[in-house]
């Protein structure tokens, strides 16, 4: 398994009841076992051995009909060679050098370290961008753990250190948060960008002049082109230190400067949707298995309900929030748990009311009631409900998306690098969930509409290559006219009780379906 992961290498023989990588095939009248080599027992063929290049295996499929042991010989970092004389049937790679001793080195946890860099320009003062901004780090501050290394730098024509590096607690959590600027600057257009960075690569020092680690959260929404220079000036520097930075270009409409959006690949976020951009980063940065598991959205009526389901693995530090424009119009706002016990004592913090359960909350389907005061002049009524919780088991529901070709510029019309997109789900880091219903929904730029896509995780190449690897897969070809920014926006539900997780990791098994029930 080793091989195969580090030199990418696949089994070159078929599977029982695979479509794409049959157990035997036909070759004109005849019925013939898919194999490199159908009278060896071992995984890989050997060089003293004839390779059958014909067989529809995955590695004939995926490796241009070259075996497993020619792949590797023609790997970079592989720096071995083959005793000229060999008869072992077994084909042994010898390396050149004799073995080393091992060793290992420690590495102590430090205090994780956030420093937050706000473009404070006039433009994120239009269509209240600067409270959303507000609200989306409230909502990260509440999760980030206590002894965080916190900083917040604003930044118009120059950069401001709102808050020098602070170690986050519960008590100044909310003190904090504060310190973010109440209003824009109206009077400048645009941000400098390289001034925030270069000020923040100040804070991360330590006595000594090193930079810490830590990471680096930009919302930016504009960029002088005078300061391009500049900007290429400071990359070269964060590219060498042990620093991550989180762009987030907002509003996501806003075509980012190409020096800004190079550091999605370094943080492997980019920019859409802020408060679920701001959830991600955070997921990213410090592994905390944190999930969305409810949404709803109501308008028109002046008093909603509903009702959530709160699984067993997720129920540590639960969140509920009520989002609206005025949070003064709520006149009331519970919720209630599956034994029937009513919460009531909610938190109101600029447009949003909050319930948080420090401990673990109980497990079942929980209900919620709202309750808003009439206004003549909002007759839209229009709020949201939304549901936050952390899983403090070993094996949570984990559900990430990422996109194929990986840089942040594609071409729509390169058919040789068709885009991809692609959702991993799984139990834990390692085990897969098997027959899930997986969506993807791409939002596209120039208000365009969004485009909901079916994911599968069928190993029938089109495009997923690996049935049952918990990696559901779909093309993407409705591009928008123009160029900018596309959002990927994933969800993954049971299908009906269908979902399953293997009940080992074992590769070849005698029933590949084999599985355990997928508690939802």
């Amino acid at each position: 398994e080793w091989v195969k992961y580090v030199y990418g290498v696949f089994p070159e023989h078929g599977f029982k009841g695979d479509e794409l990588y049959p157990y035997i095939y036909s070759d004109g009248f005849e019925a013939k076992l898919n194999s490199g080599c159908p009278d060896s027992t071992e995984s890989f063929c050997s060089l003293n051995k004839t390779y059958n290049h014909h067989a529809p295996s995955k590695q004939n499929l995926l490796c241009n009909s070259q075996s497993s042991i020619q792949t590797l010989l023609r790997s970079q970092n592989l720096k071995q060679s083959l005793t000229p004389k060999s008869t072992s049937s077994e084909g042994i790679l010898r390396p050149k050098n004799h073995l080393k001793d091992s060793s290992f080195s420690y590495v102590v946890g430090k205090t994780s370290s956030f420093s937050i860099l706000l473009d404070r320009s006039s433009i994120m003062g239009r269509n209240h961008r600067w409270t959303n901004i507000k609200r989306a780090f409230y909502r990260l501050f509440q999760l980030l753990p206590a002894g965080t290394r916190l900083s917040i730098i604003s930044f118009g024509s120059e950069a401001v250190l709102d808050l020098h590096p602070t170690v986050l607690s519960d008590s100044n959590r909310e003190g904090l948060h504060g310190r973010i600027p109440r209003k824009v600057l109206e009077n400048e257009d645009s941000g400098c960008v390289p001034c925030a960075l270069n000020l923040s690569l100040r804070s991360h020092q330590n006595y000594l002049g090193e930079t810490r680690p830590g990471n680096i959260i930009l919302v930016s929404g504009s960029l002088h082109s005078s300061q391009e220079s500049y900007l290429r000036d400071i990359n070269k520097v964060i590219m060498e230190a042990p620093i991550r930075v989180f762009p987030v270009i907002y509003p996501a409409a806003a075509f980012g400067d190409p020096n800004i959006v190079k550091y999605s690949k370094y943080g492997k976020q980019s920019a859409f949707l802020l408060s679920e951009t701001l959830m991600d980063i955070f997921r990213e940065a410090e592994g905390v298995p944190i999930q969305k598991v409810y949404e709803n959205k109501h308008s028109g009526d002046l008093e909603v309900s509903g009702t959530f389901t709160l699984e067993t693995e997720l129920r540590h530090k639960m969140s509920v929030t009520l989002s609206i424009e005025d949070e003064e119009r709520v006149e009331l706002f519970e919720i209630t748990n599956p034994s029937g016990e009513k919460h009531l004592f909610s938190k109101f913090e600029d447009g949003m009311v909050i319930f948080n359960v420090p401990k673990k909350a109980e497990a079942g389907i929980w209900t919620y009631h709202a309750k808003l005061y009439p206004d003549a002049n909002d007759e839209t009524n229009a709020m949201s409900v939304d549901v936050v919780s952390q899983a403090r088991i070993e094996e949570p529901i984990i559900l990430e998306a990422f996109a194929s070709p990986t840089q942040a510029e594609v071409d729509p019309y390169d058919i040789s690098e068709p885009v991809i997109i692609y959702a991993r789900l799984t139990k834990g880091p390692l085990r897969p969930v098997l027959n899930a219903y997986v969506i993807g929904r791409i939002h596209r730029p120039k208000g365009a509409q969004p485009i909901e896509i079916i994911l599968r995780d069928n190993g029938l190449g089109y495009p997923d290559i690996t049935k049952n690897d918990g990696i559901y897969s779909a093309y993407f070809t409705e591009f928008a006219e123009g160029p900018g920014f596309y959002g990927i926006e994933v969800s993954a539900s049971h299908n009906e009780g269908l979902a399953r997780t293997p009940k080992s990791l074992k590769l070849h098994t005698e029933d590949p379906l084999a599985s355990d029930p997928l508690i939802t």
